[in-house]
């Protein structure tokens, strides 16, 4: 049993490809793009175990940093 002035961690919670294009509003392809170049969030494979075209996933706390830090670059041009 836990002791009642412990706190759990917050989930982070994982995002999939189409729900991340939602988020950002762009493709696949310029994502992947953007990574390559080091200026998007990288993606990680969920299952170590999957080769090369297994299952990926993004940090959505890193997305919404990254949206974060676009709005204010968008305040600072």
């Amino acid at each position: 049993m836990k002791p009642e002035n412990t706190i759990s961690p917050p989930i982070r919670r994982v995002v999939r490809q189409p729900e991340t294009s939602a988020l950002v509003g762009l493709c696949d392809v310029h994502l992947r793009r953007m990574e390559a170049d080091g200026r998007f969030p990288r993606r990680f494979k969920l299952n170590p175990d999957s080769g090369q075209h297994g299952a990926v996933g993004w940090d959505l706390q890193e997305l919404l940093a990254w949206i974060t830090e676009r709005r204010a670059s968008r305040r600072a041009a």
